[in-house]
């Protein structure tokens, strides 16, 4: 069962854009953990001595049968996790934190950039299914339009282009 760490198995993963993986985990047994939305995980990898490991943003719902994290390649940790495959493991806490809104049924206005969208499609995929007549607006500042993942998905996103070539 789930203690303070456990093994992640990748079950599928899906390239969002160039550069940017959601891996669908689940532990052993084929389980996810409970979890709400915006909460994360730490995920570690012991031979690169970093004990604290590295935090990611869960990015699925919590009553999908995996739970996802979606990650962008641009370090040691990120790189590493980008490449893994089906069947992959990786070890992982347990989901902690509070990042969420407060209020259920009040219009909701949200503010993300880039990767930083991850929490938000967690919150917005739940308040799909919760709540759908919600009125929700997001926000999500991108370098260019090809960056803006979850693009597709999510409805009532206003992208907001940094650098796009005019």
């Amino acid at each position: 069962m789930w203690n303070d760490f456990i093994r992640c198995i990748v079950r599928t993963k899906t390239i969002e854009v160039p550069g940017v993986a959601t891996l669908f985990l689940t532990d052993e047994h084929g389980q996810a953990p409970q979890f709400v939305p915006g909460q994360y995980i730490n995920v570690y990898f012991p031979e690169l001595n970093t004990p604290e490991g590295k935090a990611y943003s869960i990015s699925s719902a919590p009553r999908e049968p995996t739970f996802s994290i979606t990650v962008r390649a641009i370090g040691e940790f990120s790189n590493r996790l980008c490449s893994l495959s089906p069947g992959d493991s990786v070890d992982a806490s347990l989901p902690y934190g509070f990042f969420c809104p407060e209020q259920e049924d009040s219009d909701l206005v949200m503010l993300a950039a880039g990767i930083g969208v991850t929490p938000f499609r967690s919150m917005l995929r739940d308040i799909a299914l919760k709540n759908p007549s919600r009125r929700i607006t997001l926000f999500h500042s991108v370098r260019k339009l090809d960056d803006a993942i979850f693009q597709k998905e999510l409805i009532n996103v206003i992208s907001v282009i940094t650098d796009e070539d005019p």
